[in-house]
């Protein structure tokens, strides 16, 4: 079911976003969750370069950093 709902042939039947939070796209902007199309693969094919396993692995260390510092200032 969830092949389904996210083929990109089945745009019309399961939109991503309906007119209740377009207020929300107007104050966040149209990103790759609220893309569709082209557009949407052209986001897509950006950001998997970045998140790849490696790149992540190696970022793990700063991550956890600045996850520390972020909350020790809210506590």
């Amino acid at each position: 079911m969830l092949k389904d709902l996210f083929a990109p042939d089945n745009v019309a039947i399961y939109p991503k976003y309906n007119i209740l939070i377009s207020g929300i796209i107007e104050l966040v902007g149209e990103g790759i969750a609220f893309s569709e199309g082209d557009t949407w693969k052209h986001k897509r094919r950006v950001i998997s370069n970045v998140f790849n396993f490696d790149l992540l692995k190696s970022n793990i260390p700063k991550i956890c950093d600045i996850c520390d510092k972020k909350i020790t200032a809210l506590e």
